[in-house]
């Protein structure tokens, strides 16, 4: 006899698209900015991917509630990369474009 057992796998990060991020200038070119806006004071971890899914950067942040994060992208070739925002109320993830004046 064989059993068979089937679940659902999931994240165990929680997609929050209440959290209130915007990401500018768009397109980009040596830095971006990320105003947040959270319920409560914490931690923040912001990602940077590019379309194939490699992480290019990481930057962390301490005691954020609302304010301006600055992330240096100035490493980043031109392209269209994934900016992922971790807080303690979950995940926003939000896209933004590479653009170096030349």
């Amino acid at each position: 006899m064989i059993n068979v057992s089937l679940g659902i796998i999931s994240s165990s990060e929680d997609i929050n698209e209440a959290i209130g991020i915007d990401v500018y200038p768009n397109p980009a070119s040596q830095v971006v900015f990320a105003d947040i806006s959270l319920e409560a004071s914490s931690d923040v971890t912001v990602q940077v991917v590019d379309v194939t899914g490699k992480l290019m950067l990481t930057q962390n942040f301490s005691n954020v509630q609302s304010d301006k994060l600055q992330i240096n992208i100035d490493a980043l070739a031109d392209g269209i990369y994934v900016m992922n925002v971790r807080t303690d109320e979950g995940v926003n993830t939000q896209k933004f474009t590479v653009q170096n004046s030349k």
